[in-house]
């Protein structure tokens, strides 16, 4: 009697442990699949930021020509009305 409850108690641990087996390499599976599913969100974030800050680049080039524009035609007026043209054109 002892012998088969031996044996029943040996097969219950092997079964214990391959439970528990299973359960780590499911848990290792999901966090797997998270860590894949983080990197898809952090790759949507990187190209979400590159091409915010590609539209500010653009927007920052043209603010520089509106600039440029906006700095010949003042020095156009003031040549026009006679006044000394220093090359500066901002007044502080």
């Amino acid at each position: 009697m002892e012998g088969v409850q031996m044996e029943t108690k040996e097969v219950r641990a092997k079964t214990i442990v391959a439970a528990v087996r299973y359960l780590m390499v499911a848990a290792l599976l999901a966090a797997l699949c998270f860590e894949g599913y983080y990197i898809i969100l952090l790759r949507a974030t990187i190209k979400k930021q590159t091409d915010d800050l590609r539209n500010i680049s653009v927007q920052l080039q043209l603010l520089k020509s509106e600039r440029e524009i906006l700095s010949e035609e003042i020095s156009s007026a003031r040549k026009q009305a006679g006044e000394k043209d220093d090359g500066n054109t901002t007044q502080r």
